[in-house]
Parts: C-alpha cells; structure tokens; sequence
C-alpha cells in the first residue's frame, strides 16, 4: 500500500471513530434530557404561610413556648433558650424529598443531648406517608450523629444514640387522619408482636385546638393559632409575612 493511501486510511480511521464518539455524546445528552423532563418534580415548599410558621419557630422562645405548653413533658418545663440549638443541616440525602417546613433542635437537658425534629404539616390533604417519612427522617439524623461520633466512643457497651422526638404541626383545614404509629403502616405487623419496629410521633392539630385551650396562655404562639382559627389564610399570610421578622429582635 502507498503511503499516500495509509495517511488516507488513517484519516478516515480517525473521522468515524470522531463520529462514533460524538454520536455517542449526543446519545448520553438525549438520555439525560429525557431522564431530566420525565423525572417527578422534588416537592418544595414555596408556600408563604408555611414559611411564615418555619420562621417564626426558628426563633427559639416562640419553640420553647409551643413545646412547654402543646407538648408539656415535665423535663421541657426547665429548659430555656440556652438549652436549645436550631440545627441548620439538610439530614435527608437527594435520593428523598427535602421539606423547608422542617425544623431540627438539639435540645440540651440533664440527663443529654436529645433531639426534636418539627415537621410543620400545613396543607390542606394528609400525608398518609407520615410515619415512614419521619423515620426516614430520624434515621438520617442518627446516621449523622454516628458517622461523626469518636470511633473508640461509638464501640464502648454504654454507647447510645440520642433521642429524637419527632412532632408533627397540622395547621391544615381538615381533620387530620394519617395514623400517627409506624406500625400501623406495616402490612401484617400483628404477626410479629413486639418485635415490628414502631414508634408514635407527636401530633398538635390546631383545628382540634379549642378556643379556651389557646387562650389560657397569651404567647406568639397561641394567638397566631387563634388568628389562623379565625381568620382567612390569605389575610393570615399577608399578616404573618409582614410581621414575623420583627419578633426575631432580641432573641439570640
């Protein structure tokens, strides 16, 4: 073969190996194109009175009020806001949908550090999906705390996780009737008696609330439950937007 004839060949060697790959290029692109347009949208939330209610239980006074009063065990009456740490991670990994209605606080008491995670379940619907949600949720968090824990102190025979308690705010208009056990999402769990993993969540439905109930107390917290009782969202959005930055001064 002449010279002239190999440099050709080698040209042409060259051009479809180049077309191959770009072909393959294009081929990766329209994969990911499609997989982009057919895959379900992440579930946010964009909704101002669901952010409203995150940022006024950021400011932690406004938490140690509604826990003290809502949930009211003995051990949450001595805490103040010293004790508390508003934790600002995501815990949940992509492969799941992340909330921004989702609060975690380290609580510091004197027997240890525990947690509350605070899911604000302000729509109009039940999540059905609640209990393995939340332990989805709790599972993350105790991940965390494990991969980030001294190796020798994880392996000693008293080590333990923290606690986590998880509670759960429904501001929505209906009745909420999602069950609040894991168990009870568990198909033939009777069969298994005490050995099916369970827990409960806590569930503060505001519109079980009644009026005498909110108004013992004349907190933050009590009066936007009362107004959100008695007023239309939309007038209680425009409200709580306008003012829930200014009830951050002088809370650290």
């Amino acid at each position: 073969m002449k010279e002239k004839d190999k440099v050709k060949k080698v040209q042409n060697t060259k051009k479809v190996q180049k077309a191959k790959k770009l072909q393959n290029t294009t081929n990766a692109q329209n994969t990911k194109d499609v997989q982009k347009n057919t895959a379900p949208p992440k579930q946010t939330v964009d909704n101002p009175h669901d952010k409203g209610y995150k940022r006024i239980f950021s400011i932690k006074k406004n938490f140690l009020d509604f826990i003290k009063k809502y949930i009211a065990f003995d051990w949450m009456m001595e805490l103040t806001e010293k004790d508390l740490e508003l934790i600002d991670k995501e815990f949940i990994t992509d492969q799941f949908d992340t909330y921004e209605s989702d609060l975690v606080y380290k609580v510091y008491t004197k027997e240890g550090v525990v947690y509350l995670f605070f899911l604000l379940e302000l729509q109009s619907y039940n999540d059905f999906t609640m209990p393995f949600r939340l332990l989805i949720y709790m599972t993350a968090i105790w991940l965390d705390h494990f991969k980030n824990c001294d190796k020798n102190e994880r392996s000693k025979k008293d080590y333990k996780l923290p606690a986590i308690m998880p509670i759960v705010l429904h501001n929505g208009e209906r009745n909420w009737t999602a069950s609040c056990r894991f168990s009870q999402m568990i198909n033939n769990a009777e069969l298994f008696g005490k050995y099916v993993v369970d827990f409960e969540y806590a569930l503060v439905s505001v519109n079980k609330l009644t009026e005498s109930e909110i108004i013992d107390s004349n907190t933050l917290i009590d009066n936007i439950f009362l107004a959100d009782k008695k007023r239309t969202r939309q007038e209680w959005t425009d409200g709580i937007t306008a003012d829930a930055p200014n009830q951050g001064n002088g809370y650290k």
